[in-house]
């Protein structure tokens, strides 16, 4: 299984959003899922960060390609808690983010003992960037 992130920012955020959802993205690639049981061969993460100016209705949401086999998944980062945070707790709120994506899916593509298993990946990867950040 492979998980990719993507994301949807706003043209007011992207400066603050881009860079962090790139190392996100870096990180997440670089973890060993390929033992992972699923029924998908893809997820596909969306953090979207727009700004309260823009009025959209649904900023999260879900959807499955047979074609692809692959699950693409938007979940939506607070715009006024992403405002007053600093870089790192933004980091992990990208995390949160994929990390509700996973527990969302449903049990038929991935099962709870893989998503356990990912979820743990992540948190451990991001303790090691957020080390690695504060020894700078």
């Amino acid at each position: 299984m492979e998980i990719l992130v993507r994301g949807t920012f706003s043209k007011d955020v992207y400066d603050e959003i881009a860079p962090l959802s790139h190392e996100f993205s870096q990180m997440i690639e670089a973890l060993n899922l390929e033992n992972v049981k699923s029924s998908i061969e893809c997820l596909i993460y969306f953090p979207v960060l727009t700004s309260d100016k823009f009025d959209l209705p649904t900023k999260s949401g879900r959807r499955y390609s047979r074609k692809d086999n692959t699950e693409f998944v938007s979940v939506e980062i607070a715009f006024d808690r992403w405002k007053r945070s600093d870089n790192i707790a933004r980091f992990i709120m990208i995390e949160e983010g994929l990390k509700k994506a996973i527990n969302n899916t449903k049990e038929s593509r991935i099962k709870e003992e893989s998503k356990n298993f990912i979820i743990e990946e992540i948190e451990e990867a991001t303790k090691n960037y957020i080390k690695n950040k504060e020894l700078r």
